[in-house]
């Protein structure tokens, strides 16, 4: 973009020289100014659009960093459940408070199968909210 202004400044000093070494008429002199008016507006515009997207890719740069520690964080918790699950059905369960950590660990292995149903049908609904 820069390219761009720069062209657009030498257009501008270029056409007030000509007007006058050439005797623009006014009427000439005024559509042109009016045309390289209307250049400056579209350069304006799609730096305004170019700084759009970038916010934009910059933000789901951020977003997708984010979903990647909770994700690995997730995996983290859910592989210390399997450990402890298999804890579970190894050791024979006597004590009341192993048994409360096993039905625990039961639940959260049941969780960790219907989740990536659930979050991959949250998307969907947040993709399409979208639209």
């Amino acid at each position: 973009m820069p390219e761009g202004e720069a062209m657009v400044k030498a257009l501008s000093s270029r056409l007030a020289s000509n007007a006058s070494d050439f005797g623009y008429s006014e009427s000439v002199t005024k559509s042109l100014k009016l045309e390289l008016h209307a250049v400056q507006e579209r350069i304006s515009s799609l730096k305004a659009g170019l700084r759009t997207w970038q916010d934009h890719l910059a933000r789901i740069l951020s977003l997708d960093g984010e979903r990647k520690e909770e994700t690995e964080a997730a995996e983290s918790t859910l592989d210390s459940v399997a450990v402890e699950a298999e804890e579970c059905e190894r050791a024979e369960v006597t004590d009341r408070k192993m048994l409360e950590k096993c039905k625990v660990s039961e639940s959260l292995r049941s969780f960790s199968t219907i989740a990536p149903k659930i979050f991959a049908s949250g998307r969907q609904v947040a993709c399409s909210n979208r639209k």
